[in-house]
This record gives C-alpha cells, structure tokens and sequence, in this order.
C-alpha cells in the first residue's frame, strides 16, 4: 500500500503507467511490477506499508496449474 502525501508524477504497474497526485491510495498486489516516477518539480512523499506475503488469487491460480 502506497500513500501519497505530496508531490506528483506516474505509477507503472504491470506496463500500465497512470498519473499520481498527493492523497492518492495504491494498492499493489504481491507480483505486480511497480515503479514510482516522480516529477522533479513536485517531489513525491509517501508512505509505505507491505501487508505480508500472503498470494494474491492470480499466484494462488496459476500455482494451482502447474
């Protein structure tokens, strides 16, 4: 989980790039690649908290066909 308490720029996930703005929650799920760009005029602050290690459905899904 990402909150963000100032600043802006892009988030990319899974290839999928949306924009970022103070206030804004991100919730990633385990495996999803992620990035935080920011934007050199408006440096992002955030905070950080990682849930544990528990699979998402998609790992639990693709574990279940192999």
């Amino acid at each position: 989980v990402f909150v963000i308490m100032q600043g802006q720029g892009e988030i990319e996930i899974d290839g999928r790039r949306e924009p970022l703005h103070a206030g804004d929650v991100l919730i990633i799920e385990p495996g999803e690649e992620h990035y935080i760009v920011g934007d050199p005029a408006h440096p992002i602050v955030n905070l950080w908290f990682h849930t544990g290690d528990e699979p998402n459905e998609r790992q639990r899904a693709e574990a279940q066909a192999r």
